[in-house]
């Protein structure tokens, strides 16, 4: 029997209703800085309110581990630049605030916006972190204390989740004549990464930090490469709760090779877009705790269920996995039933809570709760 564990890589950030839309386009246009605190006002307590019914929706599907940091106000990679403390010089920010946030964001009267970017194959975009030679990080627990806090408010285990400090350089760009290399300010960066680590590890819910690094994908050079194997054998000399999460395209295997080598919890691979564990299964790696992505978290269409326990049959041997969605469920939107319109393919499609569902099925099966051939 297989023994495996569920949990997700993130949640819809939209709303049930899609009522997040709104409070942010009136966050992002604010005149005064009293519109701006009140907007943010309402728009946190609607963040509160979608984040709860988030953990509830990873419970009813008898995930583990639950989810704390995957709602971000605006953009997942400008909360950690806020989190880091570096957003743009040029806009002489006086005091640490979320107003920060949406200037950096929206621009204002002196300064350009941050530019935007498609986030790999998908239609979301981020906000491109800048460098310079002057660039400086120091940790802001604002935000992160805050999360964190508020899922005081159920008991059960919970996972960090946090872009990582190699994606965080690879995808930013350097805004003078001066820094000739983003490498360069890896050191600095990583001495806050561990200050964060070390801050969220001091919460006794939080039993797993998700570290994301979906540029492990990307062609690495060599210099790029070594800097991640470092990076990570350094944190994990600290930590031994980092779950290494990729996603979206296969990992090169000679990258996968060096990565697996890693003492981390646990590695996250994408079954959906790779054929990354045939690594495993011919590598000996018994040992390693493997969250495998079988769920695919960023189409609509049904999940070919019959297609993903045959895959999983390859990992009987294996002692324990985790099952996972193969990226964060927020790319699309939260529950088909709430789609107020008759859709013609509405039984083709799955949204998040029916995504869950399909996690929780096969992991049922592996568990030997009923025959897989009942369900198809």
């Amino acid at each position: 029997m297989l023994n495996s564990i569920n949990h997700i890589i993130g949640l819809s950030k939209i709303g049930f209703k899609r009522d997040l839309k709104e409070t942010l386009e009136k966050c992002l246009n604010f005149k005064k800085d009293e519109d701006f605190y009140k907007h943010f006002s309402f728009l946190n307590e609607l963040k509160k309110k979608n984040v709860y019914k988030n953990w509830m929706l990873q419970i009813i599907g008898e995930n583990k581990y639950i989810n704390v940091g995957d709602f971000s106000y605006y953009d997942q990679i400008l909360e950690t630049i806020f989190n880091l403390n570096f957003l743009p010089l040029r806009f002489k920010f006086k005091y640490i605030n979320f107003k920060n946030i949406f200037e950096s964001a929206k621009g204002n009267l002196n300064n350009q916006p941050m530019e935007m970017v498609k986030w790999f194959n998908t239609n979301y975009h981020y906000v491109v972190p800048e460098y310079d030679i002057s660039t400086k990080f120091s940790f802001n627990n604002l935000i992160i204390e805050k999360d964190i806090k508020f899922s005081n408010l159920i008991k059960n285990n919970f996972k960090f989740i946090i872009i990582g400090p190699i994606t965080l350089l690879k995808l930013g760009k350097i805004k003078d004549n001066f820094l000739k290399n983003k490498i360069l300010l890896l050191p600095d960066l990583l001495i806050n990464y561990i200050s964060i680590l070390n801050n969220i590890n001091n919460y006794e819910n939080i039993k797993i930090i998700q570290i994301e690094e979906p540029v492990s994908i990307l062609n690495l050079s060599n210099i790029w490469l070594n800097s991640l194997i470092k990076t990570y054998n350094i944190l994990c000399s600290y930590f031994s709760n980092i779950l290494f999460a990729t996603y979206f395209e296969k990992i090169n295997n000679n990258i996968l090779e060096k990565i697996s080598k890693i003492p981390f919890f646990s590695i996250h691979i994408d079954l959906i877009n790779s054929n990354n564990y045939d690594f495993f299964l011919k590598n000996n790696t018994n040992s390693k705790l493997i969250s495998l992505g079988i769920i695919n978290g960023k189409e609509i269409w049904n999940d070919n269920l019959e297609k993903s326990y045959y895959i999983l049959k390859k990992f009987l041997l294996k002692n324990k996995i985790l099952l996972s969605t193969n990226c964060s469920l927020s790319y699309i939107p939260i529950d088909k039933n709430l789609e107020k319109k008759k859709l013609i393919i509405k039984n083709w499609i799955s949204f998040g809570v029916q995504k869950i569902n399909n996690l929780k099925t096969l992991s049922d099966v592996f568990k030997k709760k009923f025959f897989f051939l009942k369900i198809l």
